[in-house]
């Protein structure tokens, strides 16, 4: 199995978990609900969501991290997903929601 760099996040996640003390540097455990249906891009570092904001100076939305989950942007496919999280450069993973205020897992 080729080991993709999204896949390494997971990874690395999964074992910042286990082994970093909690007041040393926070990794966030997975939100245990989301607002909506579909798939996210979630910092775990930041415990932030890539979404989308109004800017005033610019009059319109822009891509951004986002602390609220309402703001974030929800995506149909895994692989909408996927591509997004392999252009970021903090350490993100996949989740996946499946219905409003449903359970979370992380998919990639």
């Amino acid at each position: 199995m080729e080991m993709t760099a999204t896949r390494v996040d997971y990874q690395r996640w999964l074992s910042l978990r286990r082994q970093v003390p909690a007041n040393e540097y926070p990794v966030y455990p997975l939100p245990e609900k989301l607002p909506r249906r579909g798939y996210v891009v979630w910092f775990y570092f930041r415990n932030e969501f890539f979404g989308a904001h109004y800017d005033e100076k610019h009059k319109g939305y822009v891509s951004a991290h986002v602390k609220n989950p309402w703001e974030a942007a929800f995506l149909e496919t895994k692989t909408e997903a996927l591509e997004i999280a392999r252009r970021m450069v903090c350490p993100c993973l996949v989740l996946y929601c499946a219905g409003p205020l449903g359970s979370v897992s992380a998919v990639a």
